[in-house]
């Protein structure tokens, strides 16, 4: 179960985009982002959003004491269905404490923002059939592959 904390809503490639956040009460936040078909509820969420332009993901605070159950709906399309290029990104981030490279004050310079020192490998908060599927899929970037701060 999570509160909805923060939501933005944004143009990407001219595409509608969605992200947003949840903090459930043992101090674990969630991120969703590139969502396109919503959920009523984040659908009355969306609607008190400034409009969207393009390519500026700056979140803003969400009405307050909305909160989605486990296994509740958020979100039915994501990625850019104009392009067919199908995807979102799921953030995990354990707002208790920060990670191990977080407590690095030169990583935490180069990594700037308030979510990098946070995060935590949302490999581990998956099933384990689902977790052994996804960590066996082919890296996606051919700068990185399959290097991580937070997985190992």
């Amino acid at each position: 179960d999570g509160t909805i904390t923060r939501v933005a809503q944004y143009l990407s490639s001219g595409e509608l985009q969605f992200v947003f956040n949840f903090v459930n009460d043992c101090g674990i936040m969630y991120r969703f982002d590139h969502l396109q078909g919503l959920s009523p509820l984040l659908q009355l969420v969306a609607k008190t959003l400034p409009p969207a332009t393009e390519g500026d993901t700056f979140t803003t605070d969400a009405p307050p004491g909305l909160t989605v159950m486990a296994g509740e709906t958020v979100g039915t399309s994501v990625g850019f269905p104009a392009a067919s290029n199908f995807f979102f990104d799921w953030g995990v981030y354990d707002l208790r404490q920060r990670n191990t490279p977080g407590q690095d004050a030169a990583w935490r310079a180069a990594h700037p923002g308030d979510q990098a020192a946070w995060a935590i490998c949302w490999l581990d908060h998956l099933s384990p059939s689902d977790a052994v599927r996804v960590r066996n899929l082919p890296a996606a970037d051919s700068v990185r592959g399959s290097m991580s701060d937070y997985c190992h």
